[in-house]
């Protein structure tokens, strides 16, 4: 077992994959959208995360949108329309395309889809 985990962390390493908890990618959010005016609206700006993993900059980035403006929950799928993402593991595309519509509905009670000319790709 420990063999295996120093072998994936190396391919990890090799692959350029590492993971970010949510507490910095908040933060990171926070600082970008603070940097667009007060009327910037959200459900036209485009978004996007080049190297995707799990989601964790994207759950972080539709959270600090809507903390900025509650009344985008209700256009919480026009938000989504304009993000786009990428990574180079097919696998994590696809987790995240189940994870954005769980997470809307669990957190905010929102429905939301991927949309098929949305969704990403650069995966193996």
């Amino acid at each position: 077992k420990e063999k295996s985990l120093i072998s994936n962390t190396d391919e990890r390493k090799h692959n350029g994959i590492y993971y970010t908890n949510y507490s910095i990618a908040k933060k990171i959010a926070e600082e970008s959208i603070s940097l667009f005016d007060n009327g910037i609206d959200f459900t036209k700006l485009a978004f996007l995360e080049p190297c995707v993993g799990i989601g964790i900059f994207a759950l972080a980035y539709i959270d600090t949108v809507i903390e900025r403006n509650i009344k985008l929950v209700s256009k919480l799928q026009a938000v989504i329309n304009n993000m786009f993402y990428a990574d180079i593991d097919k696998d994590a595309i696809k987790l995240l395309k189940i994870i954005i519509p769980i997470y809307a509905k669990a957190k905010y009670k929102v429905s939301v889809v991927i949309p098929e000319s949305l969704q990403g790709g650069c995966g193996k």
